[in-house]
């Protein structure tokens, strides 16, 4: 009979430095991510869970099992590391994920709501992403930081700005012409009827003048 031995299920062994989840695309509110099931051996156990973790400053510390929420970095100037979804396994029909942060914009409803929720970022604001790979649910590793994404600027303020003086110039040039053309219509009827005066005057009058 042979027995087989079965090793104590551990943390997945830390990635390269090199692989780190990469830019897709970005808007002035979301980033989209990729990242792949290769970048976490399951030498120690499978990996069965991953979490996304977002930030503007990389050097605090984001090492502990429970993270902020995306309602809880609302209160400061620069973002901490923070959650962005619940523990979830994306390769179950795929090696390959595509994760667009900052997509639920119903999340301001939710300030102070339990669990986790994937806010809009700030426009113009360079982030950093991780990515936490879980075997049991207490037994993780991490990649190392992405490279900034930096979300596009947010010009809507700016259009406006631009497009209310223009509509107000073509309110003004529209209101200038239309003045015109009903004055020309008035001067026209007030010459014509002060020649038709003049003509209907009697010839003694006219003589006189």
């Amino acid at each position: 009979m042979v027995l087989e031995e079965r090793m104590p299920i551990g943390p997945p062994p830390k990635p390269p430095r090199e692989v780190i989840p990469t830019e897709v695309g970005r808007t002035s509110s979301t980033i989209v991510i990729r990242f792949r099931n290769t970048y976490f051996s399951n030498k120690n156990g499978n990996v069965e869970k991953y979490v996304i973790v977002v930030t503007e400053d990389e050097e605090k510390n984001a090492s502990g099992l429970e993270l902020p929420t995306w309602s809880d970095v609302q209160s400061y100037d620069v973002w901490p590391p923070y959650q962005v979804i619940e523990p979830y396994n994306p390769f179950e029909n795929g090696a390959v994920e595509d994760f667009e942060i900052g997509s639920d914009r119903s999340c301001a409803t939710k300030i102070g709501s339990p669990g986790y929720c994937n806010g809009p970022l700030k426009a113009g604001t360079a982030y950093r992403v991780k990515i936490r790979a879980f075997t049991t649910s207490d037994q993780y590793s991490e990649t190392e930081y992405s490279l900034p994404i930096v979300t596009e600027q947010d010009n809507t303020l700016l259009l406006v700005g631009i497009l209310i003086p223009i509509t107000f110039v073509l309110i003004l040039l529209v209101f200038g012409l239309v003045l015109r053309r009903k004055c020309r219509h008035t001067c026209r009827r007030m010459h014509k009827g002060a020649h038709g005066d003049t003509t209907s005057l009697p010839e003694s009058l006219i003589e006189i003048r």
